[in-house]
Parts: C-alpha cells; sequence; structure tokens
C-alpha cells in the first residue's frame, strides 16, 4: 500500500484532464484518505477474519496502479482515483481487523505484546517500501514518457 502511494501514485498523470498533475496526486491521497477513514470508521461492517485477503487484494491495485505509471493505458484518472478509493478500503479493514482479531482472540498477556508490537509493524513495512520504491521510481522515471 504504502509503495504504491509514495512510488507509483507520483508517476500516475493524466495530461488531458481538466486537473494539473499536483491536483491529481493530491485528490488521489485524499480519496485514498477518504477510503481509509470509513473503513475505520464502520466496525463491524466488511471485516473478515482472513487479513491476508485485504494483502492480496492490495497486490492487484499495486499491479493495475504500476502498470498505469510505466505504460499510461488508462483513459481516466477516475479509475484511479476509484481504485485507490477501494485501497483505503482495505487499509482501514486490514488495520481494522487486526485490531480486533487481537482483541478477540489473545489472552491478556499475549494481547498486551501484541498491541505493544503492533505499531512496528505498520511503521517497518511503510520504511522498506519507501526505500524499495526508489529504484522503482528511478526506473520508471527514466521511462521514454517522462523525458522531454
Amino acid at each position: 500500500m504504502y509503495f504504491t502511494n509514495q512510488g507509483l501514485l507520483e508517476l500516475v498523470y493524466f495530461p488531458a484532464s481538466q486537473m494539473t498533475h499536483a491536483q491529481q496526486y493530491s485528490w488521489s491521497n485524499t480519496i485514498r484518505c477518504l477510503g481509509t477513514l470509513i473503513s475505520r470508521s464502520a466496525h463491524k461492517l466488511f471485516l473478515l477474519s482472513s487479513t491476508w485477503i485485504y494483502s492480496g487484494l492490495a497486490m492487484v491495485i499495486l499491479v493495475v496502479v504500476g502498470m498505469e505509471a510505466h505504460y499510461h493505458y488508462l483513459p481516466s484518472e477516475y479509475i484511479i482515483f476509484t481504485l485507490l478509493f477501494l485501497q483505503g478500503l482495505l487499509e482501514g479493514a486490514a488495520f481494522r481487523s487486526t485490531v480486533f482479531t487481537v482483541h478477540e482472540k489473545a489472552g491478556d498477556k499475549e494481547r498486551e505484546f501484541c498491541l505493544g508490537i503492533f505499531p512496528v509493524s505498520l511503521f517497518l513495512p511503510a520504511m522498506l517500501a519507501g526505500f524499495a520504491s526508489i529504484p522503482v521510481h528511478d526506473v520508471l522515471c527514466q521511462n521514454h514518457l517522462y523525458l522531454q
């Protein structure tokens, strides 16, 4: 999710749009955050016990956004906006499902440890995704569509 947002999304641009590149990027992040907010607020709606499903769906979105950043094949920015809204829903649902599962299924001692280590499980993948996105971003910037 972080790889998509920070490494690829900046390279997704629709020149025929009425919005500038900066506006498209800003709206993309705003729409994703709105999806996250809605998903985290809807407690028992759409709660899956298997959190790997969220990661699988996020990988599909990663592939679509990555292909768009490289090939520019989608006709409209609204398709990306829809995918990012869904990604926000997935982010919020994965977060909520993880916390809910820890609260419901872990014993008292395990719960304290799990909730203590949970912030690390959020920070570490975000940091690794940021580092991994740097070379990918550089390769995509060398794409002929970005050279002027």
